[in-house]
């Protein structure tokens, strides 16, 4: 990622405005598969990530981000959680989708047996927000096969964005994988289920790179919400805000975020989780 950073990145932000807030990247083939957002880039003093200096967001294309989005989301802002019984469990899940809940005076949970693929194909474009808590899986051999688990079995790509959610401001895909894209057999091309959401017409998709840990995932949502509507930040630039302060967050903070300590694996003990395997898998697309 260092060479990566040194190579592709820095050239490019010597030629930045130096007022630049947000970075939009467009990345090629199986750069599309990395976070571009966790690369170490020299900062003003010391060496930090691109993200702690830009709100850093993603596109699969120039006209997805120049084209004027086609719907009218409703004046009141309202929210459809979907949390499906788990196995393996997830057990910040619900707490999650509490979390998210506080922000939106209308909402609808589908919890448990009632997050069902029927009811989210029939209710996740009747709302600005759409927030899932769940299982991802992406399909390597066939994109379109990825999906998230629900409580009847999994709601592929390909059956989620047959959906016309051009007055949707948000999807966000809390769930394993969700940000793939094949650049196997579609070398040319960044099809993946936060791209093709993006297509079916959500203004903005927030999704995951790799399989994430359930703790760490419930503190970025619990923060990225708090920054993005109560703080009114644009959704990148609360993202990049969530990922600093989860990677700052001492021992005796996460103590006292989750009620319990919680094991990581290669991250410095007094910061549970500063690896970029906690703090770094989600990113957004579009603006």
């Amino acid at each position: 990622m260092a060479q990566v950073g040194g190579d592709l990145i820095e050239p490019i932000l010597d030629r930045l405005p130096p007022d630049t807030s947000t970075l939009c990247i467009i990345p090629h083939r199986g750069l599309g598969v990395l976070p571009l957002h966790a690369i170490p880039v020299n900062g003003t003093a010391s060496p930090t990530h691109l993200a702690s200096r830009f709100a850093v967001v993603y596109a699969a294309s120039l006209s997805e981000i120049t084209t004027p989005r086609l719907g009218h989301a409703p004046a009141t802002r309202s929210l459809l959680t979907v949390r499906p019984t788990a196995d393996p469990p997830l057990h910040f899940a619900e707490r999650e989708c509490a979390a998210v809940r506080e922000h939106f005076a209308h909402h609808l949970h589908l919890g448990g047996n009632g997050a069902s693929r029927g009811q989210v194909a029939e209710t996740v474009a009747n709302f600005t927000y759409a927030h899932f808590a769940c299982h991802g899986t992406a399909d390597w051999n066939d994109i379109g096969k990825s999906a998230v688990t629900l409580s009847d079995g999994s709601l592929t790509m390909d059956e989620l964005c047959r959906k016309d959610l051009s007055n949707v401001r948000l999807v966000c895909l809390s769930a394993c994988e969700t940000g793939i894209i094949d650049f196997k057999h579609l070398p040319n091309a960044s099809i993946g289920m936060a791209t093709s959401l993006r297509k079916a017409g959500a203004n903005c998709v927030l999704s995951a790179l790799w399989t994430v840990s359930d703790a760490a995932t419930f503190l970025t949502m619990k923060a990225f919400y708090a920054h993005h509507l109560r703080g009114r930040l644009e959704p990148g630039a609360a993202l990049a805000r969530a990922q600093e302060w989860l990677r700052d967050l001492t021992s005796k903070d996460v103590v006292a975020e989750l009620g319990a300590p919680v094991a990581t694996v290669g991250a410095d003990p007094e910061h549970p989780f500063s690896e970029p395997f906690y703090w770094a898998p989600f990113r957004i697309n579009g603006l």
